[in-house]
């Protein structure tokens, strides 16, 4: 069997391992760390939102803050990608199996692009970032 890369993430840490087989449990490749993923919104957001015009008339209106723990989901997405894409460039997988709560997974689809997309064999919507790998295992090929 071609070699199988498993990401194990959610916002803000990822383990990407590697695994041959079903059966035997996969080995630990790399660990990558976003704290800002961590941080709450008041952290990061320390300002009061902005103030506009209205587009119609004299009055003025506070602006939305900006979704900064998403951002920060996209930044992490877009990291943990291109570690894959540069795995992918160099042959060193054939196959992808995403491990995440469901909406870093849909974060983490959406930055794949095509290449990357077309590898994924398996997807679990869960977080597992802190199991063992051979739960891990289980949860993919069982």
């Amino acid at each position: 069997m071609e070699p199988t890369w498993i990401v194990v993430a959610d916002s803000s840490k990822a383990r990407i391992l590697t695994t041959r087989n079903r059966v035997q449990a996969p080995t630990d490749i790399v660990a990558l760390d976003h704290p800002e993923g961590r941080m709450k919104p008041q952290e990061i957001n320390s300002d009061r939102p902005g103030r506009t015009f209205d587009s119609h008339g004299d009055g003025r209106h506070g602006m939305e803050p900006p979704d900064v723990h998403h951002h920060h989901q996209e930044v992490f997405a877009k990291q943990i990608v291109d570690y894959l894409e540069k795995g992918r460039h160099d042959g060193k997988f054939s196959q992808l199996a995403l491990v995440a709560p469901p909406q870093f997974l849909g974060v983490l689809r959406q930055k794949l692009n095509g290449q990357l997309g077309k590898l994924v064999s398996h997807t679990v919507q869960k977080n597992l970032l802190e199991q063992d790998n051979e739960s891990i295992r289980a949860h993919l090929f069982d």
